[in-house]
């Protein structure tokens, strides 16, 4: 499901002269047969895997580039390049441009793995270019389909906090 979105929103970008809400589902999924990649880029990634013990290792990936620009004018930023990978349609790295269109922040995506079936991210990096701040993400043991009371959902509950 997730890779038909990708898709058709890829082919969306490539029809700028189409408008998404005169198309029906069946225009849609013939337009994406039609044109599977749309005017997306194609990039291969090369990801270097670096230990804690210091060793390296070089790891190719396919990746689709895609250019989002806001339809709202108030937004902070005028438009975002991902690169997405292909083999678990994450974002491996993404640039934030800033109403003057000059690069603001940068996402790195470093460490991304399956947990019980779900592609998680573990490791992300997102740095403002303009100031040299960064800031590091690091999920440690996500689990997935825990069992949670329903007593902690309550009105109560949620507006005094845990």
């Amino acid at each position: 499901m997730k890779k038909i979105v990708l898709l058709l929103a890829a082919c969306m970008l490539a029809a700028g002269e189409m408008n998404a809400q005169k198309l029906s589902g069946r225009e849609i999924i013939q337009k994406v047969k039609d044109c599977p990649d749309g005017n997306t880029r194609y990039a291969e990634m090369e990801l270097t895997l670096r230990k804690k013990n210091g060793t390296t290792r070089q790891r190719k990936v396919n990746s689709w580039a895609l250019e989002s620009v806001p339809v709202d004018k108030h937004e902070i930023y005028s438009r975002k390049v991902s690169w997405i990978r292909q083999d678990c349609l994450t974002a491996a790295y993404v640039e934030y441009y800033d109403k003057l269109n000059k690069l603001h922040r940068v996402l790195t995506v470093s460490d991304v793995k399956k947990v019980q079936g779900f592609w998680t991210i573990h490791k992300m990096e997102i740095k403002n270019v303009q100031t040299e701040h960064s800031t590091l993400i690091v999920v440690k043991n996500p689990q997935y389909n825990i069992k949670i009371d329903k007593a902690l959902f309550t009105v109560a509950k949620l507006e005094k906090g845990l």
